[in-house]
């Protein structure tokens, strides 16, 4: 499987833009995209980056699915048209192709989407992790170890880009209030900054028409 990681910054960053682009992309850039053989999985807003951020990210199976889906899109005057409209709503946007990093399995994000219809989350989280030089192995063999025992969703790395930058998308708040630390929070904590001594959070918030609620 391939994903297809899409920001987009409202501008302005106002509600009104924000449900401007909700319509769109459901009346529009989502069944474009779906249409040309991509899925999505999750739409979010977060204010980390800028304020209202919109981020989608899109399924494929594999790069010949990508690129059929591109070609389509270019050659379909609807997905044309809705892209102008998101480029007038949102004129700076940026795409990363991603790749599962291995350990996560990718049936977790579907039991994640099928638990979501169930029973709403209402927010998810977006660990950014730079794993340091060299120790991509070990952080995976880490990730391997703890993953069934924690609320990951899904891991990731780009295609291209930041060979060292791994994406793990929870379900839930991962950012708490303060506490003393224990031995069990040492126990996963110490190891990992070993393998990946820096971490960045985003918070994301699901959008009406996101799989991932």
């Amino acid at each position: 499987m391939l994903y297809l990681q899409q920001d987009f910054d409202l501008a302005p960053a106002s509600p009104r833009t924000r449900d401007a682009f909700v319509a769109l992309a459901q009346e529009g850039l989502v069944p474009a995209a779906e249409r040309h053989g991509a899925r999505l999985v999750g739409a979010f807003f977060g204010n980390a980056e800028w304020f209202f951020r919109v981020t989608h990210f899109l399924e494929l199976p594999d790069f010949g699915a990508f690129e059929a889906w591109r070609a389509g899109c270019r050659s379909d005057a609807a997905a044309s048209d809705a892209a102008s409209r998101a480029e007038a709503l949102a004129p700076t946007r940026r795409e990363t192709l991603l790749e599962p990093l291995g350990p996560i399995p990718v049936e977790a994000l579907a039991r994640g989407i099928e638990s979501a219809r169930e029973k709403p989350q209402g927010v998810y989280s977006a660990a950014l992790l730079h794993v340091a030089p060299g120790r991509m192995a070990d952080f995976a063999k880490l990730l391997a170890g703890a993953g069934p025992h924690l609320p990951i969703l899904a891991s990731w790395r780009p295609v291209a880009g930041d060979p060292d930058l791994v994406i793990d998308l929870w379900k839930g708040d991962v950012e708490r209030g303060y506490a003393p630390a224990d031995a069990r929070a040492n126990g996963f904590f110490d190891p990992l900054r070993e393998v990946a001594p820096r971490e960045r959070i985003l918070r994301y918030w699901p959008l009406p028409y996101s799989p991932l609620r």
